[in-house]
């Protein structure tokens, strides 16, 4: 009888091993797309990459999900065309928002992205473009920050400033000038300043 407890005892301990086991090597969620996720995160595509590790639930998802939430960077010009060498034109953008609020600018010249400036809470960033152009200005506003080829995600505002009376979509600056463009300013003087909405898909490149 006892011989016979000790075998059905040690089956029992046999069995919970295996599924111990089991449990280690064969972890919940979808490794194939953790994976893709993981080469859109090394590709910056940061949004992406952050909506593909939520939904593949695999391995240490949660950490790199954060990740792709990127750190605000410092106020002021991310990025700027260095072939236009000639800047004779100030342009400034006088922004007020709350702490947790950034606001995303990016200015075309002819067409071609020329300038890309990021300004987080209340700030005044001063930028040099060549005069007696023709520019477009689009903006973006929100607070979780996946880089400038994705800005705010799906979730953020976005928007294409419109000019003059007839709202047209682009602004003839002068040579030798300094404009300003206030975004949320209580106080601001000149011309009202219109916009349309911008489909997130359109914006981020």
């Amino acid at each position: 009888m006892k011989k016979t407890v000790f075998m059905i005892l040690i089956i029992a301990l046999l069995a919970a091993v295996s599924v111990c086991c089991a449990q280690e090597t064969a972890p919940g969620g979808d490794k194939s797309l953790y994976d893709k996720a993981y080469k859109l995160y090394e590709k910056q595509k940061y949004y992406e990459a952050h909506e593909m590790f939520i939904e593949s639930q695999y391995g240490d998802w949660e950490r790199m999900a954060k990740k792709c939430v990127r750190r605000w960077p410092k106020n002021g010009q991310l990025w700027y065309d260095t072939s236009q060498w000639l800047r004779d034109t100030q342009l400034t953008f006088k922004v007020e928002q709350p702490e947790d609020t950034a606001v995303y600018i990016e200015v075309y010249k002819d067409g071609k992205l020329f300038s890309q400036v990021f300004v987080g809470g209340t700030d005044e960033i001063t930028i040099g473009v060549p005069g007696n152009q023709t520019y477009t200005i689009k903006d973006g506003v929100g607070s979780d920050w996946f880089g400038p080829e994705e800005a705010f995600g799906p979730v953020g505002a976005y928007e294409t400033m419109l000019f003059t009376k007839n709202e047209k979509d682009n602004i003839y600056l002068e040579a030798r000038y300094n404009y300003m463009i206030t975004i949320n300013v209580e106080d601001a003087v000149g011309e009202p300043i219109g916009s349309e909405d911008e489909l997130w898909e359109d914006f981020s490149h």
